[in-house]
């Protein structure tokens, strides 16, 4: 279904993410975890791929280093190696524990990703789930810490905040992503396609009916 809904163009817009630099350090351990490699075949692998199209080897040795615990020893903290780099040839290798992490420890997706709620001045206020984040826009308001606070902008990692009168508080909370039911502000915003094809019946009449409780 949903290769027939593609075909058709009728998929909602997607934006791959761009320099995710958490993936391409597992490629890189993974790789090592295989065969010996160099700085020249991570530029070769990453011109063939939309999201590290056009990374620095710059870059790539920053992340080398960081794999090979440089950033740790330099500050005198015992750490175990993820790979073996060889500064001076740019050659990199795997052990037995590069292996144990390419088969275990694979996935990029944090236990929790709480976005910081900062003022303009850089002042941290508290952290904000991801969900919410994610359904925020720039302009709603919320409550943190007993006061309201208006969304001026929302980066990576952060979300910029202004204070604001309770006047238009949004307090909405996260429905259960399942059996029809979304955000109440989705109504208004997304539509619903693909959704009818795999739920006949189900959608569409509880959007015409107005029912999303």
């Amino acid at each position: 279904m949903m290769a027939k809904l593609a075909l058709e163009g009728r998929m909602e817009r997607c934006r791959p993410p761009r320099g995710c630099w958490d993936v391409l350090a597992q490629h890189m351990v993974s790789m090592a975890a295989t065969e010996a490699f160099d700085v020249d075949d991570i530029l070769s692998l990453t011109a063939r791929a939309y999201p590290f199209a056009g990374v620095e080897a710059e870059t790539v040795r920053g992340l080398l280093r960081m794999l090979a615990g440089d950033f740790e020893h330099n500050r005198d903290i015992p750490v175990r190696p993820r790979l073996l780099y060889d500064h001076v040839n740019e050659r990199v290798e795997g052990d037995n524990y590069s292996r144990m992490l390419a088969l275990n420890a694979g996935g990029s997706i944090p236990d929790k990703g709480p976005f910081a709620a900062k003022t303009e001045a850089g002042v941290r206020l508290g952290e904000l789930d991801e969900e919410f984040v994610f359904e925020a826009r720039v302009g709603d308001r919320f409550l943190l810490v007993a006061f309201a606070w208006k969304i001026l902008s929302i980066s990576r990692d952060t979300v910029t905040v202004a204070p604001s009168s309770v006047s238009g508080v949004s307090r909405r909370i996260a429905a259960v992503l399942e059996r029809g039911r979304v955000w109440p502000r989705d109504r208004n915003r997304r539509g619903f396609r693909g959704y009818d094809e795999r739920f006949p019946g189900s959608l569409g009449k509880r959007q015409a009916a107005g029912s999303f409780g």
